[in-house]
């Protein structure tokens, strides 16, 4: 709830170069002092309330109504032409407060209040950075999980490869083993009826 409420003050806060125009307490000022940079509108639109309606031009152009951030005079509306900070060097000098001055207390209050609203959305800015980095290292870190999850599926076909090939040694290893004694049992038997064959052909 506060932070649409700062949101929303956001909108119509004075920006942080203060417009020349609004120092004086005055009800008008001269062409020299005026800013090009305006001042916000109201927030809202049912607080736009120009009066005078038109300004002293001589095609009675509308006027226009801007809110003052001043140190000097915070929060107070007031009515200029149009032109105003679009063209200094404007002949006309319509400028008329359309709020009443505040005591020093309320000033005080106000601008300690607007200053507490700039740091809640200074803070705001910097939690909504740090969500989003947090954010981006978050998409970061899934896409290294899937990374490592295909190298395990690769390393896993790998360790496969590598047991089908460690069976497969174990198998020539014991054919090359058994491989000696079959030639000696086959050489003992050749040995035997060669040593055997004259008995048996004596015998005969």
């Amino acid at each position: 709830m506060w932070l649409l409420f700062a949101k929303k003050w956001q909108m119509w806060l004075c920006r942080n170069r203060e417009p020349q125009t609004m120092v004086s307490t005055s009800s008008t000022t001269t062409g020299s002092s005026r800013q090009h940079d305006p001042p916000p509108l109201p927030f809202d639109g049912q607080f736009y309330n120009p009066t005078p309606r038109h300004c002293q031009c001589v095609d009675k152009k509308p006027a226009v109504q801007f809110v003052s951030w001043t140190r000097a005079n915070p929060m107070r509306r007031f009515t200029v032409c149009p032109l105003r900070f679009s063209n200094p060097n404007g002949k006309c000098e319509l400028y008329q407060w359309n709020d009443p001055d505040f005591s020093e207390f309320q000033k005080k209050t106000m601008q300690k209040l607007r200053e507490k609203i700039i740091s809640l959305e200074n803070e705001v800015s910097s939690l909504e950075a740090e969500v989003a980095h947090m954010d981006e290292l978050a998409t970061n870190v899934a896409k290294l999980r899937e990374i490592v999850a295909e190298k395990d599926l690769l390393l896993q076909g790998k360790n496969d490869l590598l047991d089908k090939l460690q069976e497969e040694v174990k198998v020539k290893k014991t054919e090359i083993c058994c491989f000696p004694m079959r030639l000696l049992f086959f050489s003992s038997v050749i040995l035997l009826a060669c040593w055997c064959y004259p008995f048996v052909a004596s015998v005969e």
